[in-house]
């Protein structure tokens, strides 16, 4: 008996390699490679330039259905206009929509507003999944590790392709101290749970820092793709990875943000070693902008530090990890 995924695969293949030998599509990378057609499972993206393909895909979605007797669901399909295309009729009878859903995210045609529509969408996800768990009886190291498990494994696959804004950053790291706290009176900052142990603290992920790591790491791969649409854009700004000389922060267009924060982050970043693997590169990364991130906004120093100063505090610190509980 085939596989779900396998009949998926078989009954579709001919919708997704026609549509491919017979439209424009899109022209990316130095060899101008076409792309017109995008497929996963059964989500599949059709890449329209011109009015005439407009017909050929009618056409072709036609002669699959009366081949195959299967029917495109046109109230499930969805068209989205970008640039000056003309939104006045329809591809074949598929209604145009303000935003598009691709494999889980928002797409709209604007970069900035689908970031935003995208993270709002993450963030609610976030809120959810903390209030119902928010009356379980856990202690502050198991809230922790919610947190990292549960809680903050919703955003990372959307950090890889939209960099957060700086107010739904905010509202996680609130989402994230009412879920640890529980409304106690008696807590300290997100700062002083984000030291490290050695330091007092309890190795709390800055949230900020990991998706920009994220982010940046996503955008090294794919410019490393000399027909990607990645590579082919960061040529057109003349933007060179790991450049010492960065492209000037202005000339980007302010509604290229995700452009603009890349910029400002490789410029910070030390170059990769000769010898330094992939591995050992990308985990240098999230460090190096959490002290990046603590340079522009110190952690405050502890209260009890403050109070007594002559005690040696690291060793206090290590003598509280090494120390076995049971």
């Amino acid at each position: 008996m085939p596989s779900q995924h396998a009949v998926v695969r078989l009954v579709s293949e001919p919708l997704v390699a026609r549509p491919g030998c017979r439209l424009s599509g899109v022209k990316i990378g130095q060899d101008n490679t076409k792309v017109a057609i995008a497929a996963y499972a059964d989500d599949v993206t059709v890449f329209l330039t011109s009015p005439v393909d407009s017909q050929k895909l009618h056409d072709i979605l036609s002669t699959y259905e009366a081949a195959s007797g299967a029917k495109v669901n046109r109230q499930k399909s969805k068209a989205l206009a970008l640039g000056h295309w003309d939104g006045s009729s329809l591809i074949s009878n598929i209604p145009y929509s303000q935003t598009v859903k691709i494999l889980g995210f928002k797409f709209t045609n604007k970069v900035n507003v689908a970031a935003n529509m995208s993270w709002s969408i993450v963030l609610s996800r976030v809120r959810s999944a903390s209030r119902e768990t928010y009356y379980r009886d856990l202690n502050l190291a198991m809230r922790i590790k919610f947190v990292h498990v549960f809680l903050l494994a919703r955003i990372w696959y959307v950090a890889q392709v939209f960099p957060p804004p700086a107010d739904h950053i905010r509202q996680i790291n609130t989402s994230i101290a009412w879920f640890i706290w529980r409304g106690d009176i008696f807590r300290v900052p997100l700062s002083t749970l984000q030291r490290g142990r050695s330091g007092g603290g309890w190795d709390l992920i800055h949230v900020w820092s990991k998706c920009r790591a994220l982010f940046l790491i996503r955008l090294y791969v794919q410019s490393g793709f000399d027909d990607s649409f990645t590579a082919s854009l960061l040529r057109k700004w003349d933007i060179q990875p790991g450049s010492a000389n960065p492209t000037f922060y202005a000339r980007i267009p302010a509604i290229m943000g995700y452009l603009r924060s890349f910029i400002a982050d490789d410029a910070y970043i030390p170059m990769r070693g000769v010898t330094e693997g992939d591995k050992s590169y990308k985990k240098r990364l999230y460090p190096t902008l959490k002290q990046l991130s603590n340079n522009v906004a110190p952690p405050q120093e502890m209260r009890i530090v403050k109070k007594w100063p002559t005690i040696n505090w690291k060793a206090v610190w290590r003598n509280l990890v090494e120390t076995p509980s049971r």
